[in-house]
């Protein structure tokens, strides 16, 4: 589980960059009432203004704590328990209660 968020973290730092890049032209665009970008020579004048390299890192930035987040937030589910193991091919859910209620104890 561990080595799939792993993955889904670099992957999604990977694709961050060009979607961060893709978002903070068009915002740039907004901004500065120029013409969206057809083709990559208007896109590249809008990437070495001075002005949009904090608005991508600001963008980038935003990106990267959501997918931090998802990963961190999502780590197990609501309805996960720690497993008791009776056989190599049975497992429980483990006990829980302090006993009042006649909480089952399974022979150990």
């Amino acid at each position: 589980m561990k080595k799939n968020k792993k993955i889904f973290g670099i992957i999604g730092t990977i694709l961050n960059i060009p979607v961060s890049s893709a978002i903070s032209v068009f915002i740039h665009t907004f901004l500065t009432k120029q013409d969206i970008p057809r083709n990559l020579i208007d896109y590249q004048k809008i990437v070495v203004d001075k002005r949009y390299l904090p608005l991508f890192f600001l963008v980038f930035c935003f990106m990267e704590l959501l997918i931090i987040a998802g990963l961190i937030v999502n780590k197990e589910s609501k309805f996960y328990s720690n497993l008791d193991s009776i056989t190599d091919k049975i497992q429980t859910p483990q006990r829980s209660g302090q006993g009042q209620h006649r909480y089952c104890k399974m022979a150990d």
